[in-house]
């Protein structure tokens, strides 16, 4: 009796720490280590790890319209129709945070056609806050060439275009690359942005007003026009990868 019990316990003990493969025992581990083996050369499918859920947030369903129109914004209830607030900008121009300090900027270029009172042809003009009437100037200059830049522009003039007249086209903006170590480490987010303008001589200038209104470069393009009516001239911004950031102005 007592052999038949210490057989029965030796048994036991291996059928739990080993497998029997074509009579020979193997152990447990060698065994996962083979069926493992076996099931990627079968091409089975691996099991999918469970994906946790607790720090998903449940999407609400939407419940406001913003209306974006010549005048503003307003943002109306989805299912009432009432007003629950609205943003006056200013038309024309350009409505972006430029300095990322929270506030709306209103950035204008302005040509022969402006309707602004006291401000010069070729000039670009950033006001920082809303409404007009308490809204704070962090940019007025110029965005046209000295007269030595003019000699490029002979040939155009030889050709009968009148560069008397100075036209512009409604400016757009850039999101700012990282320059030093300490925006290198910044998310892309978070750094500022720069203004860009173009007018009919082909002069594109670009504006930095987070350092005190500085132009950051001027570029003398063939990007030009004659003020006929006929040529519709436009300045837009777009990303180059789909989902990316604007990084180029066309």
């Amino acid at each position: 009796r007592g052999a038949a019990a210490k057989l029965r316990r030796q048994k036991k003990t291996m059928s739990s720490s080993t497998v029997m493969k074509d009579g020979v025992a193997l152990p447990n581990g060698l065994a996962r280590f083979l069926g493992r083996t076996v099931e990627k050369l079968h091409g089975a499918p691996k099991t999918a790890a469970p994906r946790v859920h607790s720090r998903v947030r449940k999407q609400e369903p939407p419940n406001v319209v913003v209306s974006h129109h010549a005048d503003g914004v307003d943002v109306l209830h989805l299912y009432s129709g009432k007003q629950i607030c609205a943003m006056d900008l200013p038309n024309p121009g350009l409505h972006v945070d430029l300095d990322g300090d929270g506030v709306v900027d209103h950035v204008e270029a302005h040509g022969w056609k402006s309707r602004a009172a006291n401000t010069p042809q070729c000039w670009a003009t950033v006001t920082a806050g809303e409404p007009p009437a308490v809204a704070k100037r962090v940019l007025s200059a110029t965005i046209c060439r000295g007269g030595s830049g003019m000699s490029g522009h002979r040939a155009a003039i030889a050709a009968g275009h009148d560069h008397r007249v100075v036209d512009v086209v409604p400016p757009v903006s850039l999101r700012r690359l990282p320059e030093t170590a300490n925006e290198l480490a910044r998310p892309l987010d978070a750094m500022s942005r720069d203004a860009i303008f173009l007018n009919n001589r082909g002069d594109l200038t670009c504006y930095d007003v987070r350092d005190g209104a500085r132009r950051r470069w001027q570029l003398r393009t063939t990007a030009g026009w004659d003020n006929d009516g006929v040529v519709s001239p436009s300045l837009t911004a777009f990303s180059t990868r789909v989902g990316g950031y604007v990084d180029l102005a066309v």
